[in-house]
């Protein structure tokens, strides 16, 4: 049974199989010869099954030992949205002028600000905060949808920052007022 369900396999080339496990050729086929990952030749022409690479990658994958799947590192939910904030720093020596950006998403006690210059997000060209490091305290003034006029006024901390294209800001809130930390509570949910 298991031999006539091997021949209603999809075979794959060399190319395919060196595609989907990111290694070059010269790799598969010494691998292949050793008898790691297993092959047939057609001719001079190496051929795989695909269930085989699919073995031989998680078993692969199981030897490495590698981690488990990573679990959310949050304590709560994060939302989407897109909610005006400005950002300043509370280093008197590094010190920068207010930065204007959005709340890309929020969460109970924190959120992901993304700078804006001009109406348009700072790309890596435009970007002028590189100043701006792990662990910096910063001040954040946002309102909230769910909320009456006032805007919520608190202190975070930067706890990363990356350019993917765009300049984003991960902020850990901090002395959060507790009227403050309530409407943060019912706006994510």
């Amino acid at each position: 049974m298991e031999e006539r369900q091997k021949q209603n396999q999809k075979i794959l080339t060399a190319k395919e199989v060196s595609a989907f496990l990111r290694i070059p050729l010269s790799s598969l086929w010494r691998l292949t010869k050793k008898g790691t990952i297993p092959g047939f030749k057609v001719g001079k022409h190496w051929r795989y099954l695909e269930s085989d690479i699919s073995e031989f990658f998680i078993s692969a994958k199981q030897q490495a030992g590698l981690p488990a799947p990573r679990r959310e590192r949050r304590a709560g939910p994060r939302i989407d949205c897109e909610i005006t904030v400005i950002l300043g720093s509370l280093l008197t020596e590094k010190a920068f002028p207010p930065q204007t950006g959005t709340f890309a998403n929020i969460g109970r006690n924190g959120a992901l600000f993304v700078f804006k210059e001009s109406g348009e997000y700072q790309t890596d060209a435009t970007r002028r905060n590189s100043d701006i490091e792990i662990n910096d305290p910063v001040k954040v003034v946002f309102k909230l949808p769910n909320m009456d006029s006032r805007p919520v006024e608190t202190e975070g901390q930067v706890i990363h920052y990356w350019v993917n294209g765009v300049m984003k800001i991960g902020i850990k809130f901090g002395n959060i007022k507790s009227m403050d930390k309530k409407a943060i509570e019912d706006y994510v949910g």
